[in-house]
């Protein structure tokens, strides 16, 4: 995690690329309370991500969402669409299958498309759906869904957390406790 001198340090960065913001003092250390949950190296390449692409200092939402962005974008990262070509390649092969005595077992997709599936019915329900085009739309929205969801966990404070679930368990209610736990 970021201490509050990396975190200066990408402050001073930002500064230097935007000569004219007046950066403070107070502004640094409400970045600093704000960004010290995000590792040093994600915080800095995120913020020069954001120097590259926009002509304005970066709010802190900004920099957190580009620092998420930096530390998940793979090369196996997929857009709905492109997750819905997976799913319906999948469905064209079995589960399992033996060749030459050897068993085979279908790999499982990317955590977020295997949510998306299980959440418009299964791979079950799609391989005997005779609706591909409802069935695309409902997974696109799903995975848009599933992936938003995924996001603001990742990106949530753990102040914010830590509170989330301090209320969930003061009020019994278990189902508004649903981003990542502390610790």
């Amino acid at each position: 995690m970021a201490t509050k001198k990396e975190v200066a340090q990408v402050m001073g960065l930002l500064a230097a690329c935007y000569p004219r913001y007046q950066l403070t003092d107070d502004t640094v250390d409400a970045y600093v309370l704000m960004l010290a949950d995000i590792p040093a190296d994600l915080l800095k390449a995120g913020a020069i991500e954001h120097a590259r692409q926009s002509k304005w200092f970066p709010s802190v939402a900004e920099l957190v969402s580009a620092a998420h962005d930096v530390g998940h974008h793979t090369v196996d990262a997929l857009v709905a669409s492109e997750a819905w070509g997976v799913v319906t390649r999948r469905l064209r092969v079995p589960d399992r299958t033996w060749i030459g005595g050897q068993e085979y077992v279908r790999r499982p997709c990317d955590d977020v498309t295997e949510r998306a599936v299980e959440a418009i019915g299964g791979w079950t329900y799609l391989r005997h759906s005779e609706d591909g085009v409802a069935d695309r739309a409902r997974f696109i929205q799903a995975y848009q869904d599933i992936a938003t969801q995924q996001k603001r966990r990742d990106t949530e404070h753990p102040a914010v957390t830590e509170t989330r679930l301090s209320i969930a368990e003061r009020t019994h209610l278990r189902e508004i406790s649903d981003g990542p736990t502390p610790g």
